[in-house]
C-alpha cells in the first residue's frame, strides 16, 4: 500500500465549533478532560474540535502535545501535558495515571529520551539526532487497519529509527465523531538512538 503523508497546517480557524449535545457518558468525559488557558493548549484542541474525525490528524495532534512537552518552558511542558491528556482516553479517565507503571515508563520516555517520539516525524534520522520542527512537521502513515464495530482503529506510523512501522489504535466517540488515541505502547520500545558528533561506528 502507498504511504500516506500527512502534512497539517499550523493555522487555526478564527472561531471554534460549539459543543455539541451528547449522551451522559459523553458529557461526563468532557466534564473529565484537562482544560487549560495557554495558547498552544487551545490551538491544539480547537484543531481537534474541527478536523479530530481524521484519525491521522488526531495522531499528528498528539504528537505536537508530546513535543510541547520536551520544551524548555514550564508553561509550554503542562500545556502540552493536558493536551495530551485531553486526547488520551486511558488517561483522561484515570486521575492516577502518572503513577501507572507503564505511564511512568512513557512520561520517562518523554522527558530523557526525546529522539523516540521526535523519530516519528518524517524526515528526521539518527544522523542529524532526529532534529524536528515542532510547529511543523509531517508524519507517515503506511497503513490503516479499518476498525470492526465495537473494536479500535489501528494506524501504522513510520520511525526513521526503528526497521517497521508502529501500530497506535484510536477509537472514535459515537457522539462526536472525533478520535481518540487508545493505545501507543509500541511507539516508545526499539528506537535507535541518535548519533553523536564524533562517535565511533562500525557499517
Amino acid at each position: 500500500m502507498l504511504a500516506l503523508i500527512l502534512l497539517l497546517a499550523c493555522s487555526q480557524p478564527a472561531d471554534p465549533a460549539p459543543p455539541e449535545a451528547g449522551a451522559a457518558a459523553t458529557a461526563a468525559a468532557t466534564a473529565s478532560a484537562p482544560t487549560s488557558h495557554h495558547p498552544a493548549f487551545q490551538a491544539i484542541m480547537v484543531r481537534h474540535t474541527h478536523q479530530g474525525s481524521d484519525p491521522e490528524v488526531v495522531l499528528h495532534l498528539w504528537l505536537e502535545a508530546i513535543y510541547l512537552m520536551e520544551s524548555d518552558d514550564p508553561a509550554l511542558r503542562d500545556a502540552g501535558e493536558q493536551a495530551l491528556v485531553a486526547l488520551s482516553l486511558p488517561l483522561r479517565e484515570d486521575k492516577e495515571w502518572r503513577h501507572r507503571h507503564s505511564n511512568v515508563l512513557f512520561l520517562d520516555r518523554i522527558a530523557n529520551q526525546q529522539h523516540i517520539f521526535r523519530s516519528y516525524a518524517a524526515g528526521t534520522s539518527p544522523e542529524d539526532g532526529y532534529a524536528v520542527d515542532p510547529a511543523q512537521f509531517q508524519i507517515e502513515i503506511t497503513r490503516r487497519d479499518e476498525a470492526e464495530p465495537g473494536a479500535p482503529l489501528r494506524l501504522y506510523i513510520r520511525s526513521s529509527g526503528a526497521d517497521s512501522p508502529r501500530p497506535v489504535s484510536l477509537k472514535r466517540s459515537t457522539t462526536t465523531g472525533r478520535y481518540y488515541l487508545w493505545e501507543w505502547s509500541s511507539l516508545y520500545v526499539g528506537v535507535r538512538k541518535p548519533h553523536l558528533p564524533g562517535e565511533e561506528r562500525f557499517e
